[in-house]
């Protein structure tokens, strides 16, 4: 499941991605704005809009410029005429609960036979089952199960939920626009 780039082929989606960059990179609110739709779906409870899209970049707390951060190296899916970064947003295996499981971000990131062990395998890019009852974001190491029944640890920051932030774009009078910047389901 490491990143792929299907969107780049799109007529107009290189300079929406390199107007997309610019505003992350320099943390340009009213740039990303001109980037969304004016309804903009920012959470499942109502929040939308433009408007709330730039408080909600201006309030430190939000960490949104982190989360638009994190996704710009995760790649780009496309579905229906709709983009979706991050890729593996619609590239979870039907039988695979999101709720469950992660996406082990990374190359080589080792999966270890115990908290702290001895590294048994490269897992990175794979997507592991994990106990969401019992994570917690701030442990150093996970408990993670493979698809194939292996069990093992790995380093929590390297884990990212498949029902976290993810950005959907879709074209609109000839140009690219940011429906949906939402985490959830």
């Amino acid at each position: 499941y490491a990143p792929q780039d299907d969107c780049s082929v799109q007529p107009g989606w290189p300079a929406f991605r390199k107007a997309l960059v610019t505003a992350i990179q320099t943390r340009d609110a009213d740039g990303l704005a001109t980037l969304a739709a004016p309804d903009i779906a920012l959470d499942y409870g109502g929040g939308s809009g433009t408007a709330e899209l730039k408080k909600r970049l201006a309030d430190p707390k939000t960490g949104l410029w982190q989360e638009l951060d994190a996704i710009l190296p995760l790649g780009c899916a496309m579905e229906g005429g709709l983009a979706a970064m991050p890729w593996v947003f619609w590239h979870v295996p039907e039988d695979i609960d999101s709720y469950n499981a992660m996406l082990v971000m990374g190359d080589q990131t080792p999966l270890r036979d115990k908290l702290d062990g001895k590294a048994i395998s490269p897992v990175g890019w794979f997507i592991v089952g994990i106990d969401p009852m019992g994570f917690d974001p701030k442990a150093p190491s996970t408990r993670v199960a493979l698809r194939n029944g292996q069990q093992g640890w790995v380093e929590t920051e390297k884990l990212r939920s498949l029902l976290d932030y993810r950005l959907i774009a879709e074209p609109q009078d000839g140009t690219w626009r940011i429906t949906a910047f939402i985490a959830g389901d």
